[in-house]
């Protein structure tokens, strides 16, 4: 069975629409979260009888973030919420698996804040698993009646939870871009340049499609009118996932203070320690240059530098337990 291909012991007509899936996934445009989400959301409700569901994405210690929603066909509104310990996404991220209804009776789903709660009758949550064995999301498959959910229904959403964690870690290597992060004393990211940038161009998009529809009212062309009207509703849905993800990645807001992840701990080690340059880095720990340059962007984030010469002396003292003499 080659990477990306269903198990044989679902349906044929289930593994025909998963292998669509993964297709649509792999041919959505570099970037287009939103995208790799609708497919996943087709999968889902054209092999299971599913009435809503959701994706997040976990931000530290004890925040997740949903920016794509779907409860009966319509669109809700991207969300970030705060967890405590007895709830799902604590569950979730603790245990490393696949969460559903009947091994609690829904206790999990219905102990914090669940979309159409106290409707939801049946569930199957299943994790976004890294490699490094740690959970960044999770993808929900929600229905309001009872017993719905079978067993190859678990199946299906595991399988493009995986497929779905793929295709982002790829696109998050494919398009981010760090060449500005060297060591001059000019190359900190600004994000908060980069969200209003960003913000900017979807609003130049969507304004663009409300002057098509305006030209073609004017011309008197009603079909014109609500063919853009209708493009410019599903832009405002995409936007809405865009922007959520935007504004709440790691590193969006994250000031000096802010805790370094393992690898981040690991690039910033060989660099403090030992001096290696990116691309040394990428063949010592077995990755990309890209996601080494991702890496270092968020270190410098984080501890508050602009350049590598910096980390020396206060990556060194703040996080990763070096004092000053050390060599």
């Amino acid at each position: 069975m080659t990477k990306g291909t269903p198990p044989t012991d679902f349906s044929p007509a289930t593994a025909q629409a998963l292998r669509r899936a993964g297709q649509i996934m792999r041919q959505t445009e570099q970037g287009d979260v939103h995208g790799l989400y609708e497919a996943c959301r087709g999968a889902l409700t054209h092999v299971a009888d599913v009435d809503a569901c959701y994706i997040g994405h976990y931000r530290g210690p004890n925040r997740v973030v949903i920016p794509y929603l779907y409860d009966r066909g319509k669109a809700g509104s991207p969300d970030v919420m705060s967890f405590g310990e007895f709830g799902l996404s604590h569950w979730l991220r603790t245990w490393s698996k696949t969460y559903t209804f009947s091994q609690d009776r829904g206790r999990l789903i219905h102990a914090g804040k669940s979309f159409g709660n106290p409707l939801v009758q049946d569930a199957v949550v299943a994790p976004l698993m890294e490699p490094d064995g740690t959970v960044s999301g999770m993808l929900a498959a929600l229905s309001y009646t009872t017993e719905r959910f079978t067993a190859e229904t678990v199946g299906v959403v595991e399988w493009l939870a995986r497929q779905l964690r793929r295709a982002i870690s790829r696109d998050a290597e494919d398009t981010t871009d760090l060449d500005l992060v060297t060591a001059g004393p000019d190359t900190a990211l600004d994000r908060s340049a980069d969200l209003v940038h960003a913000i900017s161009d979807r609003l130049g998009r969507l304004k663009l499609q409300v002057d098509q529809s305006t030209v073609a009212l004017d011309a008197g062309d009603g079909e014109a009118a609500a063919d853009q009207l209708r493009s410019i509703s599903l832009l405002c849905e995409r936007f809405n996932t865009e922007l959520a993800l935007l504004a709440t990645e790691p590193g969006a807001a994250s000031g000096p203070q802010a805790p370094l992840t393992d690898r981040e701990i690991a690039v910033a080690r060989l660099i403090v320690l030992e001096g290696l340059s990116n691309s040394e880095i990428a063949s010592r720990l077995v990755i990309s240059e890209k996601t080494v340059k991702t890496h270092l962007s968020h270190v410098f984030q984080k501890v508050g530098v602009s350049q590598r010469s910096e980390l020396r002396y206060v990556a060194g003292a703040m996080v990763l337990g070096l004092s000053g003499s050390e060599t």
